[in-house]
């Protein structure tokens, strides 16, 4: 069950989403009361959580053991993937501040455009050219072939299309090699 404070969002200046995206938030964005599934992962550990309190700028989530604060995190709900770092953890709930803004509406309802963001600390690896290319060309061979197959689900082609972007511009980036 999700409680909604209709039009609080529409109230929320450009200004919030902007203080979001330079990662200075205001001091206290327009949130949503949720109960929502979702899982988090860092680390190579995976947990299920729940998400109970939602903003364009970070949540509050439920979960046993939470990771410690200033972990980074990858909070996965339905085709949305979103990177993020804890701010606060206790017992059995943290508080994450999400790299970038989000639709706080496409979040509950599980719709919207795919949100597919990794985790910063993922870039700090130097992988070889040779190494690049190779997985960009076998990405791009399997996302061909996902589409051409029937009975794949659209998140799991989502989620290759997304892999292969994210190695063009892993490879891309002026500091790849």
């Amino acid at each position: 069950m999700t409680f909604i404070n209709h039009g609080q969002f529409e109230k929320a200046a450009s200004s919030a989403a902007a203080a979001v995206e330079g990662n200075a938030l205001p001091s206290r964005l327009p949130r949503a009361n949720t109960f929502l599934g979702a899982e988090l992962h860092w680390s190579g550990i995976s947990r299920r959580c729940q998400v109970r309190d939602l903003s364009e700028g970070g949540a509050l989530l439920v979960v046993d053991a939470p990771p410690a604060k200033d972990t980074r995190v990858l909070l996965v709900r339905g085709q949305h993937r979103l990177g993020a770092s804890i701010v606060w953890s206790d017992a059995k709930r943290c508080g994450l501040r999400f790299d970038h803004a989000v639709v706080v509406a496409d979040l509950i309802s599980g719709k919207g455009a795919p949100s597919i963001a990794a985790p910063a600390a993922a870039a700090t690896h130097s992988v070889p050219a040779e190494v690049l290319t190779e997985l960009c060309a076998r990405a791009d061979r399997l996302a061909a072939a996902m589409g051409q197959e029937a009975g794949i689900g659209p998140s799991v082609q989502a989620d290759c299309l997304a892999l292969a972007h994210a190695l063009h511009r892993l490879r891309l980036a002026p500091d790849a090699a």
